[in-house]
């Protein structure tokens, strides 16, 4: 059976975005000849070149309300998409970790992770220490009786705080997305070419997408079966989990307004937001119903070390 493509077109929150995986007549993903890093670092800087160098054609004068707008033509169109719209992952990539001793064994091992992915580009974010910050210890004062419900009450919601530091990051740097690891992440085989094969013509209108989904389980610490296909993305919850992830502008934004004080850890919020009043209140938020843009890659690119 010949092989048939469909093209989606996905607009949210003014983020715009395309997916263009190909299907066989049964539904199965084609599969991708992958680029090799060498490739992939190449094309990016030839991206960056081009964008910086290409001139703009001169345009003619602006048509008045009612009239025909011109085509492009055709030797001029590009369907790449524009700053800030286009999301590199490998633009910013991020660590959590303890700055001290105690991270020193996580940051070693992640280390490794992405000398192995090829991963040059990379930065350590620090980690809130649950006994000394003085922002967390402010907040889970504002709400009487919150560690009394929550296991390790402390360390989960320090967990949330310095995931909403690094969303708070984002949004002050203006950056269209990051991609973001906790120190424990470990790295699926050819996680880079197979990211960025995912990642190549951008990816839809998006608020999280998940690298290492834990809905199942035992599945957060355990390896994918599947290391070697370009992965599909998924719309949907994308589990308990946020060791490794790609938060666009918009998520960070969302994120960091929905779980403002402390209330639940960061992944709860995948799930629901305790404050919909501060957090898109436009969005059906009934059970059935997702509160954002999530989405996961399928098979799972990276999973948890502990």
């Amino acid at each position: 059976m010949k092989p048939i493509g469909y093209f989606v077109l996905y607009v949210s929150a003014g983020f715009v975005g395309f997916l263009l995986p190909e299907l066989t007549e049964k539904g199965t993903a084609k599969r991708c000849v992958l680029p090799s890093l060498s490739e992939l670092t190449s094309r990016r800087e030839e991206n960056a070149t081009a964008s910086e160098t290409t001139t703009a054609a001169p345009k003619a004068s602006a048509p008045r309300s009612g009239e025909f707008l011109e085509r492009v033509p055709e030797e001029e169109v590009r369907l790449q998409l524009p700053h800030p719209f286009a999301c590199d992952p490998f633009e910013h990539v991020i660590a959590i970790s303890l700055e001290d001793d105690r991270g020193k064994p996580g940051r070693e091992a992640l280390v490794a992770e992405f000398e192995k992915a090829g991963i040059q580009n990379y930065y350590f974010f620090p980690a809130v220490d649950t006994e000394q910050d003085e922002q967390l210890k402010r907040e889970l004062k504002l709400q009487d009786g919150l560690c009394d419900q929550i296991a390790r009450c402390h360390s989960t919601l320090g967990r949330a705080l310095s995931h909403r530091r690094v969303h708070e990051k984002i949004v002050y740097e203006g950056w269209t997305c990051a991609m973001i690891f906790e120190d424990h992440a470990k790295l699926a085989k050819n996680f880079s070419a197979r990211l960025a094969e995912v990642a190549r013509d951008s990816f839809p209108g998006f608020d999280v997408i998940q690298l290492g989904r834990c809905e199942r389980p035992n599945s957060r610490t355990t390896p994918p079966a599947d290391q070697s296909s370009v992965p599909i993305l998924s719309s949907g919850w994308p589990g308990k989990c946020l060791h490794a992830y790609v938060a666009s502008i918009h998520g960070a934004v969302l994120l960091s307004q929905a779980n403002r004080p402390l209330t639940v850890p960061p992944e709860a919020l995948l799930s629901h937001h305790p404050d919909p009043k501060r957090a898109r209140p436009h969005v059906d938020r009934a059970p059935t119903h997702q509160s954002a843009s999530y989405w996961y890659t399928e098979p799972a690119l990276a999973w948890q070390s502990v």
